[in-house]
């Protein structure tokens, strides 16, 4: 009843497994995974479906992409033709969503797997949730086959607060080229990508620049993605910042994204709350240098003055001086970013499949293991 992958893995031959999360193809970290996993071939080596619950903010939108998605659900559980689901999930009405599904789940006794990619989200728990909504999220993961997260020590983070739940780190994943790349004569032009608004820290950016202009008059920033961008150009001009030092591009993704990340030789985040940024990912593969803030699971991958540069978020002063120690120490900066591009090859896309189609075989061994001892 079972099939060899090309790796050599043992998986279900006949595993019925569905993903939900955002749309195919849409912004953002949550849809660049599902891609990547797609692209390595997990979707045809374990079986796997992918459906949209979100593709807009307009509510006629969301309900009828979710209304449609949780009824697929449904008739594919009443029909018996599933043998996992693995629910992504960010917070808030994300998180609502796709509990919605994984209570489906639970009622007709198929396992799920709840991965949860959002910052936000433990924050919003302890902070912002009643007591209804904090029980309910806590039976949501305690009713999961596992929790996946993206590091050890959001499973630290997280276990504390939901001791019926079964974590499991998932490492997210990124393409690693064979060789470092070079980009020592390129560390004056900044990458930033993300959402031009304030929990990204796009305007501690800004407000950070002044400071490393004075010394490095050649610096050039790219702001890539959307949001506040008028915002920021405002803001620009009133911090004297000269004409062509920021350019705000908007979304760039495909050979765009590749090429401002070839041509750029720092990486720039200074969020406020994140995950595991597949940005920071991407950036120590490209064998840029990264500047970040010790926020989420970021801490996990950069170690700070060994593989990279982490900052208090909202520091704007102490982001200044870390971009300034990234353009004068190069010797320092250069033995960073070969650290860095040692420390991503845990996150290449080969492994993290593997990783991950193991996690499906277990989950419905195990259901079926008590399936058997049941009856």
């Amino acid at each position: 009843m079972s099939a060899a992958d090309p790796a050599g893995l043992v998986v279900p031959g006949r595993a019925r497994i569905w993903m939900f999360g955002p749309a195919w193809g849409a912004r953002g970290g949550m849809a660049s995974v599902a891609q990547s996993y797609a692209d390595a071939g997990l979707f045809a080596r374990c079986g796997v479906r992918y459906l949209s619950t979100y593709e807009g903010a307009s509510p006629l939108t969301q309900l009828r992409v979710f209304g449609g998605a949780l009824l697929q659900l449904l008739g594919a559980l009443l029909l018996r033709r599933l043998d996992l689901v693995h629910l992504h999930s960010a917070s808030r009405g994300s998180f609502w969503r796709k509990s919605l599904l994984a209570a489906l789940c639970r009622l007709f006794g198929v396992p799920y797997l709840f991965h949860l990619h959002s910052g936000e989200f433990l924050r919003d728990y302890l902070e912002s949730w009643p007591g209804w909504q904090r029980r309910w999220a806590g039976r949501t993961l305690a009713g999961a086959s596992r929790v996946l997260v993206l590091s050890p020590s959001w499973q630290a983070a997280f276990a504390p607060h939901f001791p019926g739940a079964r974590f499991e780190v998932v490492l997210n994943p990124v393409e690693v080229p064979g060789r470092l790349p070079e980009k020592s004569g390129q560390r004056h032009e900044l990458l930033f990508l993300g959402r031009i608004t304030d929990k990204k820290g796009a305007f501690d950016l800004l407000r950070a620049l002044p400071a490393v202009l004075a010394r490095w008059p050649a610096l050039h920033v790219t702001m890539a993605g959307p949001g506040e961008i008028e915002r920021a150009r405002q803001l620009a001009l009133q911090l004297g910042l000269p004409d062509g030092v920021v350019d705000f591009p908007g979304w760039i993704e495909g050979p765009r994204k590749l090429q401002a990340m070839a041509g750029a030789g720092t990486f720039v985040l200074p969020s406020h709350f994140e995950g595991v940024p597949i940005g920071v990912l991407e950036a120590m593969a490209q064998g840029m240098a990264v500047v970040a803030t010790r926020v989420g699971g970021i801490p996990d991958v950069i170690d700070s003055g060994r593989n990279g540069r982490l900052v208090v978020a909202g520091d704007v002063a102490a982001l200044s001086a870390a971009l300034m120690q990234v353009l004068e120490d190069a010797a320092e900066t250069e033995g960073q970013v070969a650290c860095a591009f040692a420390t991503v090859q845990a996150h290449h896309l080969p492994a993290i499949v593997r990783g991950l189609s193991t996690v499906y075989e277990e989950a419905i061994q195990a259901i079926g293991s008590a399936k058997r001892v049941d009856r």
